[in-house]
């Protein structure tokens, strides 16, 4: 049976959730690169996925939603937290739209922390480049 890509999108969200944990202490910037890339890598793969369509595009969409206020709780909680952790989730939330337009709905609903917006777009100015 395949995987959905609402599947596919939850275990990305868990893995980076994860790795952020582990590295919550010290960063190594070497696992940091490796990680973005290779991360970089599955999300393009993700986000050409020839087999989805407008509703599971938009379906993806909304189980990010759900799946984002417990990432950003986290975050919220780790001041210093590296804004490469923004970049990698703004990655999933721009694959999966396709452009930059939900962002201003994920600030407006998750983004209460001063410090999260400011970093957020900081990592978001990253992208725009």
């Amino acid at each position: 049976m395949e995987v959905s890509n609402i599947e596919k999108l939850g275990e990305i969200l868990k893995l980076l959730l994860e790795k952020a944990k582990e590295n919550k202490e010290e960063q190594d910037q070497r696992w940091m690169y490796h990680s973005f890339e290779k991360g970089k890598s599955i999300l393009k793969q993700f986000s050409l996925d020839p087999y989805k369509s407008a509703v599971q595009k938009e379906k993806s969409f909304e189980m990010l939603l759900k799946l984002l206020p417990s990432y950003v709780g986290f975050l919220s909680n780790k001041p210093k937290f590296p804004t490469q952790q923004y970049s990698d989730l703004l990655e999933i939330i721009i694959s999966i739209q396709g452009n930059a337009s939900c962002l201003v709905k994920v600030l407006k609903e998750y983004m209460i922390h001063e410090d999260l917006r400011i970093n957020f777009w900081i990592a978001f100015g990253y992208y725009s480049l």
